[in-house]
């Protein structure tokens, strides 16, 4: 019965460990997202035309 449960405990915590590196690489791809979408909005800066059409944009220039 313990060995099971230290067996259990191990696949657990491999698992852990692989749900753990997932995340970490998802929060990095993240982060380098949203570094590029500021420097993209520093680029091409630009204001919304109409406040209820999200999509309606126009540039400034």
């Amino acid at each position: 019965m313990e060995v099971l449960a230290k067996e259990i405990f191990g696949q657990n915590h491999m698992q852990n460990m692989k749900r753990q590196n997932e995340l970490s690489q998802i929060n990095k791809e993240l982060r380098k997202l949203k570094k590029q979408i500021k420097q993209l909005e520093g680029r091409y800066p630009f204001e919304r035309i109409s406040e209820n059409d999200p999509g309606d944009l126009a540039f400034r220039y």
